[in-house]
């Protein structure tokens, strides 16, 4: 079943709205220092848990897995990121990198307005 031409012009308008539309999510930037975030609270949790211990080695191994496996990140101060959710209770928020379509939990102090 072919694609009539009037789909595929609203398809290719629709597609050049999106690209030169203003973006209208507000970027953020990473705080000075340098902060990790993870993809699931839980293991951002359970990451700073080992540090509210003082378990450093905990802390060290359970992010290098992270790391490795690509579940958590470091964010550099500096560093723009755009808001995908909000735990403000919690005291954590979900970022992500302009084009990357994977976020992750970090902490709220990790963030400011630009």
């Amino acid at each position: 079943m072919g694609l009539s031409t009037k789909t595929v012009v609203l398809s290719m308008a629709l597609m050049l709205v999106i690209l030169v539309s203003p973006a209208v999510a507000e970027q953020y930037h990473i705080t000075e220092g340098s902060w990790f975030g993870c993809e699931t609270k839980e293991e951002f949790n359970t990451l700073m848990g080992y540090l509210v211990d003082g378990d450093k080695e905990a802390f060290t191994n359970a992010l290098t897995a992270g790391l490795i496996t690509g579940t958590c990140t470091i964010f550099e101060s500096g560093e723009t990121v755009y808001l995908a959710d909000t735990s403000f209770f919690s005291g954590l928020v979900k970022v992500r990198r302009p084009g990357a379509v994977r976020e992750y939990w970090t902490a709220l102090e990790a963030i400011e307005s630009s």
